[in-house]
């Protein structure tokens, strides 16, 4: 083989394959409940390529094709969020931060504090190896999330007393929609390379990563007390609190359109409710989540790896709170994660 033929097969090749199965245990109203749990049974990673790339788990260990992590260690998924990781990527942090709620203190101005998620989610350090400086990427043909059929029916007999108003099919595709929440991050700690990298693989519209929620599961957004008034509390990440806006308060219940849920709840009486509208007109900014679709991540996601020195990158797999599709409709279901790494140029 030449070396022209040679650089075309590296180019081509991938570089990792990466399959999770994951199960959820139980089921729960919001996604920043304690008990929103979901089960990481077990993550294979297999490097398909010319012995020109190899990876490992750590710099103590032999740099080989294939990485197995099946015993559990990793415990249980928890939503959380990418919310505020600008204040870690300002600081060039080695490892990602993600946020939970667990039932935050929220102060007489309105302002929650959140506790970072230290459980909950798959980090992983990965080193890659390379014998020529390249460019590494994912590959978007591999990048696939794959219910489990057979868990997910047999799942949905089992809670079908829970959602009398579902049919049985229903309820499956409702177990099954768990994938529209997931989130794989990917984190270049290198300060020259310095990025984080979010792909959403359902990705539909956008995700705020702020808003109202029904945080105690009352049926009712949850609000705080400044004096003798009741204010609808705003989670989440703002450019200035100052810039929220509340209506007179309400004289009676304001009801909910279409199936309740944590971001769908009434507006209690005697609450001063919380206006969007105005409060974006006065100035206020709700973060948008940054992340990309599944079709960007070639042209985007650029990671170099240097001639035989070991690249560190940090796999997150996670799910974000503050997608509508984090709530109770997905828990207990089971699904499969494959990821694809390729290299996409020489330097």
């Amino acid at each position: 083989m030449n070396d022209k033929q040679r650089k075309r097969l590296l180019i081509a090749s991938i570089l990792g394959v990466i399959s999770i199965g994951i199960t959820s245990l139980s089921f729960s109203y919001a996604w920043y409940a304690s008990s929103s749990r979901v089960e990481i049974s077990g993550v294979d990673i297999d490097i398909r390529s010319t012995r020109e790339l190899t990876i490992s788990s750590s710099l103590n260990e032999e740099f080989r094709s294939e990485i197995r992590f099946n015993d559990n260690s990793y415990g249980f998924f928890d939503p959380c969020s990418s919310m505020y990781k600008s204040n870690w990527m300002s600081e060039k942090k080695d490892t990602p931060e993600f946020y939970r709620y667990d039932m935050p203190f929220v102060d007489s101005s309105g302002n929650p504090r959140y506790s970072k998620a230290n459980r909950g989610l798959f980090l992983q350090d990965l080193y890659i190896n390379a014998d020529d400086d390249v460019y590494v990427t994912l590959d978007k043909e591999m990048l696939h999330i794959n219910e489990i059929v057979e868990a997910n029916e047999k799942r949905a007999k089992e809670i079908a007393y829970l959602y009398p108003q579902f049919s049985q099919e229903e309820i499956v595709a409702r177990l099954n929609s768990l994938k529209n929440c997931l989130r794989i991050g990917i984190l270049d700690p290198d300060p020259e390379s310095y990025n984080f990298y979010i792909i959403d693989p359902y990705k539909e519209g956008r995700t705020y990563l702020a808003g109202r929620q029904d945080i105690e599961k009352t049926s009712y957004y949850s609000y705080y007390v400044n004096g003798q008034q009741l204010y609808e509390t705003v989670y989440g990440e703002v450019n200035d609190r100052s810039k929220i806006v509340y209506d007179e308060a309400n004289k009676e219940d304001v009801d909910i359109v279409g199936e309740a849920t944590s971001f769908n709840a009434k507006s209690m009486k005697g609450v001063h409710p919380f206006d969007l509208e105005k409060s974006v007109e006065n100035g206020l900014i709700i973060k948008e989540e940054e992340s990309l679709l599944v079709d960007e991540v070639d042209e985007e996601i650029m990671i170099p790896v240097y001639n035989q020195t070991p690249k560190r990158i940090v796999l997150a797999i996670y799910m974000e709170g503050w997608d509508l599709d984090c709530t109770n409709a997905h828990m207990g279901a089971s699904f499969s994660v494959e990821l694809g790494f390729k290299i996409s140029r020489e330097m």
